[in-house]
């Protein structure tokens, strides 16, 4: 049984002005509280049809709903109540208290639903507390197409959900092997791939920085080269939805062969060329370096 005050992380995501459901993460399942209350507050006693299905279940078929495969998904109920319709790829929806029912076609406006769906299961301690490796299925390239279409969903995303879409843009360009690290105690590294270009293979250690607005300071850089030094890694990459300091900027450029610092904008050409095929070589994320110089 659901408490009112569920200890777990919750997702706004709104469906027409009057018609709004919550979207949160409990013990691995998806839980889609809805309610039509006008002043935006949740109300346990306000609250309607709770519906309840697999939390990856439901991310594959908003996926497979979004690109229009009606072949592949099924039907997604919770609690006997049908939530997403495979005829129509209609997310539909019940409401108790006024006996009111709901549906809306999937479209590009439901993107917003994908991406809470996604940062809720990714932000479960299944998945947080646990490394592994990425691949590419439907959900993957999902995300990649939404953040590739309108990069300022970056912006959005919480920290683990911007590590693991990070993680998924390497593997999508060609990294032959992508590992994420566990949300906690990651010994100082998001992200280990390894990229082959020509006959040689490089390993690559990560770091992923979600900052709203503020840039990126020495001292992460400095501790990530480090972790590259100690861990005996070839290559080390800075991402962060935002940008570096000048520090970072003028003590790097003399180490940018081993050190790639790729800000939001960099970020964006990224996404957009994955979704173009990736044209460079994996190396081309590294430049030659350059003396320092005053910025």
């Amino acid at each position: 049984m659901i408490s009112k005050q569920p200890q777990a992380r919750t997702i706004f995501s709104e469906f027409e002005n009057h018609f709004r459901s919550y979207v949160f993460y409990v013990d691995g399942m998806i839980q889609c509280q809805v309610y039509t209350n006008p002043h935006g507050y949740w109300d346990a006693q306000a609250c309607g049809h709770l519906v309840t299905t697999q939390s990856d279940t439901f991310l594959l078929a908003l996926g497979y709903a979004r690109v229009g495969e009606k072949s592949i998904i099924s039907d997604i109920h919770g609690n006997g109540k049908l939530i997403l319709s495979r005829d129509n790829l209609e997310v539909q929806a019940e409401n108790g208290e006024f006996a009111s029912y709901s549906s809306r076609k999937l479209n590009l406006q439901f993107d917003q639903l994908f991406l809470d769906t996604f940062s809720v299961v990714e932000n479960g301690e299944p998945r947080k507390r646990t490394s592994r490796d990425i691949s590419l299925s439907i959900s993957e390239k999902t995300l990649i197409n939404i953040l590739s279409e309108d990069p300022n969903h970056l912006h959005g995303l919480d920290p683990r959900s911007f590590e693991v879409a990070i993680a998924i843009s390497l593997k999508e360009i060609g990294f032959r092997k992508v590992c994420l690290s566990r949300f906690v105690r990651d010994r100082g590294v998001d992200i280990y791939a390894i990229y082959c270009d020509g006959e040689t293979e490089e390993t690559v250690v990560i770091e992923v920085k979600h900052r709203n607005g503020r840039s990126v300071g020495l001292s992460v850089v400095d501790r990530l080269n480090g972790v590259r030094d100690r861990d005996k890694v070839d290559k080390g990459i800075i991402f962060t939805n935002s940008s570096f300091s000048n520090s970072v900027r003028r003590e790097y450029l003399c180490k940018s062969s081993v050190i790639a610092l790729i800000d939001f904008e960099k970020l964006t050409e990224l996404l957009k060329a994955s979704k173009a095929n990736w044209t460079m070589t994996y190396s081309g994320l590294w430049t030659t370096p350059r003396n320092k110089i005053d910025l």
